[in-house]
């Protein structure tokens, strides 16, 4: 334990192979998980060990397995869990068991108490699980192939969580019984209707898909309140700056929209992409005022005189 101020050692805690490690939020106590099947309470006064954290039932030996720990709101309890040992809540002043809770020899990515300690989350293997505290009772369980690379939280009320959807969406459930509340998307999370046939396994096509992917261009407009982006479906938006609120949608292409730009006075956009039609807009109304098939292939760029 070192003084932040002073920069002074005030004490060492002797330890085989620490993993993990958190003060608890009331800042008196210290608690220490194991790359071994169990973790241990200190006094963050002066060091001085409190409790054993060792599930009775567990008698294998493991070097490695990792002990993962995570304190309540109130200090009041811990929970651990490991590769071998299951998710248990612990009484942190008493050391004993409140609830042993999910048992599937996994190591779990992230465990975290909602703010009125009432539910426990555990994100494993790709899923996460909300328990009662009190009860133990499993309230939700849901899976996303992305959970493990997303920190998922509670609302300040506990009544929802939130976590990654399809489509890089974020989705809002109900912590008592897992139901979905509500998808919180925008203009990029719809999905894609590019409408591009190139396929990676033929060389020439393979570059064209190449540069797409890399290219995410945008224009802005001549009096610098907006801009227009393409390359997410066969669409061109306009979009308000200082808002980010999209004004008009320009839809008419056949397939993705790469290139764009304004008139000198503003008032026109054109368009082009993937289905190699040239389309002039005027930007006010959105109206299509003319098009023409130009290219044989994909049109990159463009510009007015």
């Amino acid at each position: 334990m070192v003084n932040i101020n002073t920069k002074d050692t005030l004490f060492n805690i002797e330890f085989d192979r620490v993993y993990s490690n958190a003060f608890s939020p009331d800042g008196k106590k210290i608690a220490i998980g194991s790359t071994q099947l169990f973790a241990k309470i200190y006094d963050a006064n002066n060091g001085k060990k409190l409790l054993d954290l060792v599930d009775p039932s567990v008698t294998d030996q493991c070097t490695g397995c990792n002990t993962k720990i995570a304190w309540s709101n109130s200090s009041k309890y811990l929970i651990t869990m490991s590769g071998r040992t299951p998710a248990t809540i612990w009484d942190a002043t008493t050391g004993k068991i409140v609830q042993t809770l999910l048992n599937d020899d996994t190591r779990p990515t992230m465990m975290k108490f909602s703010p009125d300690d009432n539910y426990v989350l555990i994100n494993a293997n790709d899923k996460v699980y909300i328990y009662h505290v009190k009860t133990g009772k499993l309230t939700a369980e849901i899976e996303h192939e992305k959970l493990n690379y997303f920190d998922i939280n509670f609302s300040p009320d506990s009544k929802s969580f939130i976590i990654p959807a399809a489509n890089n969406t974020a989705a809002t459930y109900a912590t008592k019984n897992g139901k979905k509340d509500e998808t919180l998307s925008g203009y990029l999370n719809r999905d894609r209707d590019d409408g591009l046939r190139y396929s990676y396994s033929s060389w020439a096509d393979a570059g064209i898909l190449k540069y797409i992917s890399l290219r995410r261009d945008f224009e802005i407009s001549p009096d610098g309140k907006h801009i227009v982006i393409g390359n997410i479906d066969s669409t061109a938006l306009l979009i308000e700056i200082t808002t980010g609120r999209v004004v008009k949608t320009f839809k008419g292409h056949g397939k993705v929209v790469l290139a764009f730009a304004f008139s000198p006075d503003g008032t026109k956009l054109v368009t082009a992409g993937g289905d190699r039609y040239t389309k002039i807009w005027d930007v006010n109304s959105g109206e299509l005022l003319a098009e023409k098939r130009l290219h044989v292939n994909v049109v990159f760029d463009l510009n007015f005189n």
